[in-house]
C-alpha cells in the first residue's frame, strides 16, 4: 500500500506500492512501486519501478525501472531500465541508458547507453557512449564511443569519434585529429616534392581508416615550412599489394 512520513521511513521486509519521505528511505529487501525521497532512498536485494531521490539513490541489488537522484545513483546489480544522477552514476550492468551530469561508471557491460557530460567508463560497451570529455571501455567496444576529447577501446569493432582516440586492435573506425591502434597500422614515409625538399608523414589506425600527421620543410634560398594532416584508406588487391587513397591538407609558411 502506501507509507508516508515527514522524515524517515524504514521497512525490514519488502514493499508493493508507494513509500515517501521528506528525507530518507530505508528497504531491507527490495520494492515494486515507488520511492521517493527527499535526500536518500536505500533498497536491499530488488527494486522494481522507480526509486526517486533529491541526493543519493542507493539500490543493493538488481534494478528494474528507473533510478534517479539529484547527486548520486548506485546500483550494485545490473540495471534494466534508465539510471539518472545530476553528479554520478554506479551500476554493475546496464541494460537501458546511463546519463549523468558528470560520471558513468558501469562495471560490467553496458548494452544501451552512457551519456555524460565529462567521463563514462564501462567494461564492455554493446550500444553507444557519449561524453563531453573521455569514453572509456576497456574490452570489446560494439558500437559507438563520441567524445569531445578521448576515446579509449580494448577491441573496437564500431566507430570512435573524437580528438584522441586510442584502441588496442581495430576492425572498426577512429576518426579524430590523432587515432593511435597499438597492434594496429603503423607506418611513417619520408619522402619529397615539388614544393619541400624533406618530408616526413606518420600513418596510425587501421587499413580501413588511417590518419596522417604530415611536416615537412625546404632548405633552399626561398624556406619553406609545412603542417598538415589526413586521412586514408588501403584498397587490398592482393595478399602484398595495395591502391592507397588519401585526403591530406597541409598549411606552408
Amino acid at each position: 500500500g502506501v507509507q508516508l512520513a515527514g522524515v524517515h521511513n524504514h521497512t525490514m521486509d519488502s514493499l508493493k506500492g508507494v513509500q515517501a519521505a521528506g528525507v530518507s528511505n530505508v528497504l531491507k529487501y527490495g520494492f515494486r512501486g515507488v520511492q521517493a525521497s527527499g535526500v536518500y532512498g536505500q533498497t536491499g536485494a530488488y527494486s522494481e519501478g522507480a526509486q526517486l531521490s533529491g541526493a543519493i539513490s542507493h539500490a543493493g541489488g538488481h534494478t528494474k525501472g528507473v533510478q534517479a537522484a539529484g547527486l548520486i545513483s548506485v546500483a550494485r546489480g545490473v540495471v534494466s531500465g534508465a539510471q539518472l544522477a545530476g553528479a554520478v552514476n554506479y551500476a554493475q550492468g546496464i541494460g537501458g541508458a546511463e546519463i549523468a551530469g558528470l560520471v558513468n561508471v558501469n562495471i560490467d557491460t553496458t548494452n544501451g547507453a552512457q551519456i555524460a557530460g565529462a567521463i563514462n567508463y564501462t567494461k564492455r560497451l554493446k550500444g553507444a557512449q557519449i561524453a563531453g570529455w573521455m569514453n572509456v571501455s576497456i574490452d570489446t567496444t560494439s558500437g559507438a564511443q563520441i567524445s569531445g576529447l578521448v576515446n579509449y577501446a580494448g577491441i573496437l569493432k564500431g566507430v570512435q569519434i573524437g580528438l584522441f582516440n586510442y584502441a588496442d586492435s581495430s576492425d572498426g573506425y577512429s576518426i579524430g585529429l590523432i587515432s593511435f591502434v597499438r597492434r594496429g597500422y603503423h607506418q611513417v614515409q619520408i619522402y619529397s616534392n615539388e614544393v619541400l625538399d624533406l618530408n616526413i608523414a606518420y600513418k596510425s589506425g587501421n587499413r580501413k581508416l588511417y590518419s596522417l600527421m604530415l611536416a615537412g620543410m625546404s632548405f633552399g634560398d626561398k624556406k619553406a615550412y609545412s603542417l598538415g594532416y589526413g586521412i586514408g584508406h588501403d584498397f587490398k588487391l592482393s595478399p602484398s599489394a595495395f591502391i592507397t587513397a588519401e585526403a591530406t591538407s597541409q598549411f606552408l609558411y
